[in-house]
């Protein structure tokens, strides 16, 4: 099962690759118009959601306050709720949501509390709503060309793995599959060495952009990077 763009979706220009489809399936879904994401970082999808004119109404959570200074001073729109709360002990009521996005934050948990995780992912969201996981993948290039693996072991993961936890909390696979290239790799590079060494963006965001579009967006599989995984709950 893939999901088509329906009409009047709004543009997301100013992302690319991963970010761009993950903002392109969050508004493609049917029936959905309460998000929950985990892990907003600084409101990317967020601020994406406020620039169009579909009515979504997302929620966007971070473990502590200070995660949450840079969205809440970009982003004040009333579809638009931030707030504070750990993806593994989400303070919201059974099928509070339609949808959930978990975009790079499995492999962020504590160690061993990813079942814990899926749990509440699956209990937040009504019966047919789906989950979307993004995670970086148990590759041999994908892991060996990762910085922070070598740094701090930073996980990766096999779909299958993912998918055997997830069917243990009623969630059900819809798509699984491996994203993104050499130019994520390359990108991230630059990424470090702009920002952490000369303190200003990326050199080369407009060069690897078309790249990464093309890397991950549908239908995109077969490469090393990341994974994708899409997930639906159990109807009652």
């Amino acid at each position: 099962m893939r999901h088509s763009l329906p009409a009047g979706v709004s543009n997301p220009s100013t992302l690319a690759g991963r970010l761009r489809a993950v903002a392109l399936w969050t508004e493609a879904l049917p029936s959905a118009s309460r998000i929950l994401n985990v892990g907003c970082g600084m409101g990317w999808l967020e601020r994406h959601v406020a620039s169009g004119d579909r009515d979504l109404y997302i929620t966007g959570v971070e473990p502590i306050e200070e995660d949450l200074a840079t969205v809440r001073q970009l982003v004040s729109d009333p579809r638009v709720n931030i707030q504070v709360a750990s993806g593994l002990a989400l303070p919201f009521t059974d099928g509070t949501f339609d949808a959930v996005v978990a975009s790079e934050v499995l492999e962020h948990l504590p160690v061993g509390t990813e079942n814990i995780f899926l749990s509440e992912l699956s209990r937040v969201i009504r019966p047919g709503g789906h989950v979307l996981l993004t995670t970086p993948a148990a590759t041999f290039r994908s892991t060996i060309t990762d910085p922070a693996w070598w740094l701090t072991k930073h996980r990766h993961y096999k779909g299958s793995a993912v998918v055997r936890l997830a069917s243990r909390n009623d969630l059900e696979p819809v798509q699984v599959s491996v994203r993104g290239g050499w130019a994520d790799v390359l990108s991230i590079l630059d990424l470090y060495i702009a920002k952490w060494l000369f303190r200003r963006p990326p050199f080369l965001e407009s060069f690897w952009r078309p790249t990464l579009d093309r890397n991950w967006l549908p239908p995109a599989d077969g490469g090393f990077f990341g994974l994708w995984i899409e997930l639906r709950k159990t109807p009652a």
